[in-house]
């Protein structure tokens, strides 16, 4: 695991671009949630459209971040960077799955397979 949030926080410091799209999933991922299992309970494909499409103008807008007024906002360095992710790690240890890692996770598979599409 330490490994790993070493090569996250390599990754993430210091751009703001890339932390913005990271951190945009957590909302996209929470929203996805609710509505799969509180608001739209088992409407899978409704959430999917919406947090690929979400995701997709994250990714998107996310490139201005840069050079926005934004910026400072998802620019921080390696220390501030290693307690955010120890911050994230421990809320998405204590929510329910459903709520956070599900939805998330199947964001990111979504993503994935896009992606891996995309490069051939």
């Amino acid at each position: 695991m330490a490994g790993l949030g070493l090569v996250v926080v390599n990754a993430l410091s210091e751009s703001s671009w890339g932390l913005f799209t990271i951190a945009s999933t957590v909302p996209i991922a929470l929203f996805m949630g609710v509505w799969m299992f509180k608001f739209r309970k088992g409407k899978t494909v409704e959430a999917t459209i919406i947090g690929v499409t979400l995701l997709t103008l994250a990714v998107i807008f996310g490139r201005y971040i840069p050079n926005s007024p934004f910026a400072s906002w998802f620019t921080y360095d390696h220390k501030t960077l290693t307690i955010l992710l120890v911050s994230y790690g421990f809320c998405a240890s204590v929510l329910p799955v459903w709520l956070l890692l599900s939805p998330r996770d199947y964001l990111s598979s979504i993503t994935a397979v896009a992606f891996t599409f995309n490069m051939y």
